[in-house]
């Protein structure tokens, strides 16, 4: 098994120059930073921050290249709240690192698909195929139960559970798995036959759900743990300042924004 790394120097910088953000729940608050990964946030968020400015509301938007990064800057106080991660994805870094961190909205969810530069079908995967996929737990769970819908291996757990890659019984093809950084896969797709891909990733590489050879089922009215969300410090859930800026994201202009910045591939849940 391989593990493809990437630099974190440039989230680095980026967190010493975003200061320090307030740690105490004012309710009096007017100023927040917003923790974001992907390029439609980054308008969206915009939109938000130019909406909130109308309201005597400062947002300052700050942007993460890697996913580890934005809850620990979320939880030491750097930012006030972000945008750019699952429940799932969230439940675990929470637990894996003594966050106190919860959400206060959903916001949409983005499927999951299978791409590849070198196949135009699953059919074509030969024996021995290389398979790209995230690094944490939550995305490469989520890979490997899509890849098990997609009939090329079998699993020990159910289709509800997040396994990781000791929990495959079955690897008919001989799959070689490659792991790396969910926002990295698609840079490796021209030297594997296989990446397995998020909307939101795939919407900022250029790809469309309609290039995918496989993707998920979505169902916008399920629990379903990979529902991106709005997180913020728990003793943060009930700050004014900040469910406004949620609420603001939750407006119609935002939806618009979303469908159009990703051709579909981000499902707005409001």
């Amino acid at each position: 098994m391989k593990k493809l790394f990437i630099s974190s120097l440039l989230v680095l910088l980026v967190l010493v120059g975003c200061g320090q953000a307030s740690t105490s729940s004012d309710p009096d608050r007017t100023s927040f930073k917003v923790g974001i990964t992907d390029g439609y946030q980054r308008l969206a968020w915009k939109h938000v921050a130019q909406e909130a400015e109308k309201e005597g509301i400062t947002l300052e938007i700050v942007e993460f290249s890697d996913y580890t990064i934005p809850n620990n800057a979320l939880n030491s106080g750097d930012i006030d709240l972000n945008s750019f991660q699952t429940i799932i994805y969230l439940d675990t870094e929470s637990s894996d690192n003594n966050y106190d961190l919860t959400y206060i909205a959903k916001t949409i969810i983005e499927p999951m698909a299978l791409y590849s530069n070198k196949i135009n079908t699953l059919d074509e995967l030969e024996d021995g195929g290389t398979v790209v996929l995230g690094d944490d737990v939550s995305n490469q769970g989520r890979a490997l139960n899509l890849l098990a819908k997609a009939g090329l291996i079998e699993l020990s757990t159910s289709e509800t559970e997040i396994p990781s890659l000791k929990e495959i019984t079955s690897n008919p093809k001989n799959l070689e798995f490659i792991e790396t950084l969910p926002n990295s896969i698609p840079s490796f797709l021209s030297e594997v036959d296989l990446g397995v891909i998020n909307g939101s990733v795939a919407n900022d590489a250029g790809l469309s759900l309609s290039d995918a050879l496989f993707k998920e089922a979505v169902d916008v009215e399920s629990e379903n743990p990979f529902i991106n969300v709005i997180a913020v410090r728990t003793e943060d859930k009930d700050n004014p300042g900040i469910l406004r800026l949620a609420e603001l994201f939750r407006s119609d202009a935002v939806k618009e924004i979303i469908e159009t910045e990703t051709k579909g591939a981000t499902v707005p849940l409001w």
